[in-house]
């Protein structure tokens, strides 16, 4: 029966994927929302057959008796009845067994029978990762990241062992005319540099309430993602676009080492009363951006900037910057044509008042030219709050990031008073 159920199981979650891809294919809106009830029904279809799998387990787990107390009850966490079974004992699901103890040592401080030296892919060079995550929860909260995160699905993701140094391409090869019968020299593939990765400790700390303990397994895995990820999220997105010079985290995009010789492209506000945002400013930020990234990079800034941009229009009377509702229901924000992604809590804010300082409150890049290097090996380590009963739950993973090319920046600045 087992076998039935996983082969059901299998087939069911392949539709799923298969229609999931029919749908960021798709082209219309009537085309998307046929295609949402169809996965609508194969992810009921899924959940039915993972109950029946859980009605399984329950069997299984009934015939070894109750869990132990103050425990987390796998049973519990599927929402089925315990029920009464013959034949011998059998174990239960590995699966279920990981994310079980796992669950259990977040909350009540219970050590796992699995340990991180368990994962063959672990290399986190830091002390303090007690229990590696399983690997159901670690997709979950990468999914998650992608999810929630305005900059992480834009940026390229790599897994280089830390260390290793990595070329970057150099310049392309150029075609040439030739006469008939005859040949062009061949060209060796340049590499302009190379980059290499370390592992920068990226750590939150999180809450679990003792009353959680009593909550089911799906319940706690639910809550225990959502706050890893988006704590996890506001850090690495927050170091990406810094100007942070990556002694201490990610080198961010609006940092640049050879400044002095090889400064960005850059349009700046003139720090006179009188300097303030238009259209040719636009226009001269847009000019400076290689035809290569015509249709790759987009603008970067806080929903402030963009809004006190979106009410400007040219000499015609059109507007700059337009609204979009998405297929997805989203709107899509662009300037000139170009997409906008919105990076707030991340940079400066647009203010027409004087500063003290110069700041760069936005700029256009293709996102795919900054690397993000992580293993995903990310682990936990948990302890009691004496005063108030609570589980503190500090996640760590070994994150690095860096700009392969900056052919495609263009800095906004205003300047100083």
């Amino acid at each position: 029966m087992r076998e039935f159920l996983l082969a059901l199981q299998k087939r069911a979650k392949e539709n799923i994927a298969s229609i999931r891809s029919k749908i960021d294919a798709a082209q219309t809106a009537d085309e998307v929302r046929s295609l949402d009830k169809q996965l609508t029904d194969a992810e009921n279809e899924l959940r039915s057959i993972d109950a029946q799998l859980a009605n399984l387990d329950a069997d299984e787990q009934s015939k070894r008796g109750a869990a132990p107390q103050g425990a987390l009850d796998p049973m519990a966490a599927y929402s089925v009845q315990r029920s009464a079974t013959v034949g011998g004992e059998q174990p239960l699901d590995e699966n279920v067994k990981r994310r079980l103890a796992f669950a259990n040592y977040v909350t009540r401080g219970i050590k796992p029978y699995y340990l991180t030296e368990e994962r063959s892919d672990a290399t986190t060079t830091t002390t303090d990762v007690a229990v590696a995550i399983p690997d159901n929860l670690l997709n979950k909260i990468i999914e998650k990241m992608e999810d929630i995160g305005q900059i992480l699905p834009l940026v390229t993701h790599t897994t280089y062992p830390y260390g290793t140094a990595i070329p970057i391409d150099g310049a392309k090869p150029v075609a040439s005319w030739v006469a008939e019968g005859a040949s062009s020299d061949a060209q060796k593939k340049k590499m302009s540099g190379k980059i290499s990765f370390t592992g920068y400790k990226l750590r939150c700390e999180i809450s679990m309430t003792q009353e959680v303990s009593v909550r089911t397994l799906p319940a706690f895995e639910t809550m225990f993602v959502k706050q890893v990820a988006q704590a996890m999220v506001k850090a690495r997105e927050a170091a990406i676009v810094s100007d942070n010079d990556g002694s201490t985290k990610s080198t961010g995009i609006l940092y640049n080492a050879n400044e002095a010789t090889q400064p960005d492209k850059k349009v700046e506000i003139p720090k006179l009363a009188t300097g303030h945002i238009t259209y040719k400013f636009l226009c001269d930020m847009e000019a400076q951006v290689p035809s290569q990234y015509e249709a790759t990079a987009v603008w970067c800034m806080t929903k402030k900037t963009f809004m006190t941009i979106y009410g400007m229009t040219d000499n015609n009377g059109q507007p700059i910057a337009k609204i979009n509702t998405g297929i997805s229901g989203k709107p899509e924000r662009f300037i000139l044509g170009r997409a906008v992604v919105l990076a707030d809590e991340y940079m400066d804010t647009y203010v027409e008042t004087a500063l003290t300082a110069d700041s760069c409150f936005c700029f256009i890049f293709d996102f795919s030219d900054y690397d993000e290097n992580t293993m995903y090996d990310l682990g936990i380590k948990s302890k009691e709050d004496w005063d108030t009963e609570d589980k503190k739950t500090k996640a760590v993973m070994s994150v690095d990031g860096k700009v392969l090319r900056r052919d495609s920046l263009v800095k906004g600045i205003k300047k100083a008073s």
